[in-house]
């Protein structure tokens, strides 16, 4: 037998082994960036709806936020806060996702937060 043949021979029979080996990849790595970011959508259009464009929780669920999969609770209420003083929302309670929070600012509009900002660092 060729002393190349061996080699090639060995590897052969080892790699399917080590291929079954491997471990499934089953965990979601990415979901807590994914529910950020939909939490942030959520923050700015719900914010914009109410704020800019001056409509109602019911208006804001049925028009705004009607492309979202799942929104964060209904017009009825949910794990959202909105403040009407301070013109702003937050998306989303304690758990692995911080909230997320936007604001309206008079000539800008809503602007998102940072998610280790609260309604405390709004001026």
């Amino acid at each position: 037998m060729s002393y190349r043949l061996v080699p090639a021979l060995a590897l052969a029979l080892v790699l399917p082994a080590y291929a079954g080996a491997q471990q499934e990849e089953t965990y979601d790595y990415w979901r807590f960036n994914r529910d950020m970011v939909r939490r942030g959508q959520q923050a700015i259009l719900q914010c914009n709806g109410l704020f800019t464009s001056n409509r109602t929780l019911e208006q804001v669920f049925d028009e705004e936020l009607a492309f979202l999969r799942e929104p964060v609770g209904t017009a009825r209420g949910g794990d959202y806060i909105v403040d009407w003083d301070l013109k702003a929302v937050i998306i989303g309670g304690p758990g692995g996702v911080p909230p997320i929070s936007a604001a309206f600012r008079e000539g800008i509009g809503c602007v998102i937060m940072a998610p280790d900002q609260s309604l405390e660092d709004v001026e």
